[in-house]
């Protein structure tokens, strides 16, 4: 039996973004392992026959890197694997240099660079040497966004350079039927964690300068919750903290704006699935954010609270501009959709 290996630094990655992949493998006779460290995840479900816990850390130059390397490399060379997908930073990074003497077709899916254009020079520092160098031993690396694509085709030696439009998703499952946007009471959403990166206090300081009959909600939890409710509060804005949502259809379904104003990402689930839904969104102008939203589907913003509330008040006074923005997301989403891309992840496993 042909054998493939997933490996991530935690099991929840490979859960949330591989498992149409390894059900594919499987269709095609594959044995499928995993390599994560599954310790905080360890009661969660896996499409695999094999799970193996592997303690990688985040930071490369962790005190355990020596010892998830030892751990990686005997698995591979102890299982004799025809395709190896490795994954997230570290992971992927040790994965390709316990894998360089192998005869596995070597496969790393990058999500989001650590280091791009913005980025903090320690992100740099770290991540971009071991990424450059170890690129040398990828038979294709897989990038989701147009800025980790430029980057990689001119600085890195992986054999193959490809830009897939992102790991999929079931867009029928985000579909709303019976949206009206005649909504005289707005609820703007945003979700993600409650952290600096995600960003949301810039949209607090925006509805400062709108409406009052705007509502934010945000799904998600984190370190900011008690400093976000306490500005909203000064600035008397109706802020709803609605914590972690393992689905938020529900939350779509009552939007009118989806707003995402992240420092960092990759190419977001979060914003496609809004698509899907059909919400106009405005977006931070950073690297997947721009993949994903155009002109005719919303606003891609600067970093400045007042650029917010000139898109926010633009679509909370018209609900025409809403309806348009938002039937444009739901046709251009579709290219991201899973059934469009398992096609092309089965054409980089077998034919590649």
């Amino acid at each position: 039996m042909k054998k493939i290996l997933y490996t991530a630094t935690v099991l929840s990655h490979l859960q949330l973004f591989h498992q149409p992949f390894m059900r594919l493998m499987k269709q095609h006779g594959y044995q499928i392992d995993a390599a994560s460290d599954t310790t905080p995840f360890a009661n969660k479900e896996l499409a695999c026959d094999n799970s193996f816990d592997v303690c990688f850390p985040r930071n490369p130059f962790s005190l355990k890197t020596f010892k998830a390397y030892k751990q990686i490399k005997k698995i591979i060379e102890e299982n004799d694997y025809d395709i190896i997908h490795c994954n997230s930073p570290t992971a992927g990074i040790l994965t390709r240099l316990a894998a360089r003497h192998s005869k596995a077709k070597v496969i790393y899916m990058a999500h989001g660079f650590h280091f791009f254009k913005g980025a903090p020079l320690l992100n740099w520092l770290l991540f971009y040497p071991a990424e450059r160098w170890t690129s040398r031993y990828t038979d294709i690396l897989i990038t989701i966004n147009n800025e980790d694509y430029q980057l990689a085709k001119r600085h890195f030696k992986a054999k193959q350079i490809i830009l897939l439009p992102g790991v999929g998703l079931d867009t029928s499952k985000f579909i709303n039927e019976d949206r009206s946007y005649e909504n005289t009471k707005l609820h703007l959403l945003s979700v993600g964690e409650l952290n600096k990166n995600k960003n949301h206090e810039i949209v607090i300081k925006a509805l400062a300068q709108c409406p009052k009959n705007i509502h934010y909600h945000i799904c998600g939890q984190g370190p900011l919750k008690d400093k976000l409710e306490k500005l909203a509060n000064d600035l008397k804005i109706n802020l709803h903290l609605e914590d972690y949502q393992a689905h938020v259809k529900p939350f779509l379904d009552q939007a009118d704006i989806f707003v995402f104003p992240s420092l960092r990402e990759g190419l977001p689930k979060s914003v496609m699935e809004a698509m899907a839904n059909g919400l106009p969104c405005i977006v931070s102008d950073v690297r997947g954010n721009h993949d994903l939203i155009d002109y005719q589907g919303g606003y891609v913003i600067p970093n400045d609270p007042r650029e917010y509330t000139a898109a926010i008040k633009s679509l909370a006074n018209s609900a025409t501009l809403r309806q348009k923005q938002g039937e444009h997301n739901k046709e251009a989403v579709k290219k991201y959709d899973i059934k469009n891309i398992l096609p092309l992840m089965e054409d980089i496993y077998l034919h590649k």
